[in-house]
């Protein structure tokens, strides 16, 4: 949830909808994410206990074109490995991480409708499950019908 991906998400269908609605990569592709996660984590922390700062101002610090001290390169740095981590966990290797305080618009439209198409297909087994059988229609009894001409009659 770290990672810019889950930020895209975040920003294409909101933060109330996001948790609920992510589609997170398969569990048996999720062990390279624990130790990248990890290791930013640990920086981030480390990074703001240093500075005396919280979230708010390492992220625009993270985010800030002008900002390039070491210890931010390195979170950058660092965000990109777990970045290109989750990207990988979905097969999506080709996707490169956006530099940061670049434009992420682009960045951001491919991995929402990824996203989005996932969770599309990942519907479609629960979708098919909950469609209720076809009903069957009853033949017509056409004897009952107050007709204004012969039925058995050829047309004419």
């Amino acid at each position: 949830l770290q990672s810019r991906v889950y930020a895209a998400w975040v920003h294409g269908v909101g933060e109330i909808v996001a948790a609920s609605s992510f589609p997170f990569p398969e569990v048996e592709k999720l062990g390279p994410l624990e130790a990248a996660g990890r290791a930013f984590d640990e920086a981030r922390a480390r990074y703001m206990r240093d500075e005396g700062v919280g979230l708010a101002v390492t992220y625009a610090r993270m985010n800030h074109p002008r900002v390039a001290r070491g210890s931010v390169e390195h979170l950058r740095e660092l965000t990109s490995n777990m970045d290109r981590a989750v990207l990988g966990a979905y097969g999506w290797d080709a996707i490169e991480p956006p530099p940061f305080a670049a434009d992420n618009r682009v960045f951001e439209k491919a991995i929402v409708d990824r996203l989005f198409a996932l969770n599309a297909e990942r519907a479609l087994p629960e979708q098919a499950r909950r469609r209720p059988p076809p009903a069957a229609v009853p033949e017509a009894d056409d004897s009952q019908l107050d007709l204004p001409f012969d039925a058995d009659e050829p047309n004419r």
